[in-house]
């Protein structure tokens, strides 16, 4: 089972998202925090007109596949949700 990152000990977490696992999950809060420095109605608005991936909910919580988030990364432009 992929790794999911906890939102709630935000002191061990990665600084970095380059050190998230590349084929697990990460809370929606710690993306925003790590690479996007951007509200969270912006970050809804991206998803709902799919110009960043779907969130997925686990256990009530929002998380992005980290490779998907990747995926964004490299061409922001151009991504589109599949």
């Amino acid at each position: 089972m992929a790794q999911a990152i906890n939102p709630y000990n935000l002191s061990s977490e990665p600084t970095d998202f380059n050190q998230l696992p590349s084929g697990g999950f990460a809370h929606r809060n710690l993306v925003l925090a790590l690479i996007l420095g951007t509200s969270l109605r912006t970050l809804q608005r991206w998803e709902s007109s799919g110009r960043f991936p779907q969130s997925i909910k686990i256990g009530g919580r929002c998380y992005y596949r980290v490779n998907e988030v990747e995926r964004w990364r490299t061409d922001p432009a151009s991504y589109s949700a599949k």
